[in-house]
């Protein structure tokens, strides 16, 4: 496994934010993901070589691709260096050029930047087929990265893994699995999958695992 990186989403303000985030990266974490109103006060105090992350129309996607277009300039502006874009769904479904116009200009934003693109589905809200198909349509379009959920449920070990093992074998995009992960046990099942890495969306969980 290449890559690890604590998201810290839930937090009630800045300063709690803070120090998780700077307990996470003790443990010699790759990259971090906060939400977009963090950036400001955390950006400039990451260490040069992590990278951080920030969700955007996290996390339905269902916002119009102006909105998320303008979001995804705002956090890159205020010093993401990689984007988690959440996949909209209901677009896919409904209209897919659309979806494809959307993922598109994503793209465009992140290249003319630097920045790297990450895509987050929800596998729990679509059968196993959609779920793949958005997966196939995103690693034929280019994206960095691809979340199996948004992390935003509670999440299973297993379906999780499932899902991130499938679209790493099957298509040319990484997939970062992002499922609950609590014991060494399942730490090992990951790290001898196939998938790219591991997002802790748990402190004490990380703590837990990466310092022994």
């Amino acid at each position: 496994m290449k890559y690890t990186e604590y998201a810290c989403y839930n937090e009630p303000n800045s300063e709690q934010l803070r120090k998780n985030v700077f307990e996470a990266l003790k443990y010699n974490i790759n990259g971090i993901s906060i939400p977009i109103y963090f950036l400001g006060n955390i950006s400039s105090l990451i260490p040069e070589g992590i990278t951080l992350g920030c969700p955007v129309d996290w996390p339905c996607g269902n916002n119009a691709t102006t909105i998320r277009n303008h979001a995804a300039i705002y956090a890159i502006n205020h010093g993401a260096n990689a984007l988690d874009l959440v996949s909209s769904g209901y677009m896919f479904i409904n209209d897919h050029s659309e979806y494809v116009e959307d993922i598109k200009s994503h793209i465009k934003i992140c290249k003319d930047r630097g920045v790297t693109l990450r895509v987050m589905l929800e596998y729990r809200r679509h059968f196993p087929a959609q779920t793949l198909d958005m997966a196939l349509a995103l690693s034929e379009l280019g994206v960095d990265y691809i979340f199996p959920s948004t992390g935003d449920k509670l999440d299973d070990f297993s379906d999780n893994l499932i899902v991130s093992h499938r679209i790493s074998t099957m298509y040319t995009t990484p997939a970062i699995f992002n499922g609950n992960i609590f014991t060494q046990k399942q730490y090992k099942i990951l790290c001898e999958s196939r998938v790219h890495g591991v997002r802790f969306n748990n402190l004490g969980a990380l703590i837990r695992l990466l310092g022994v």
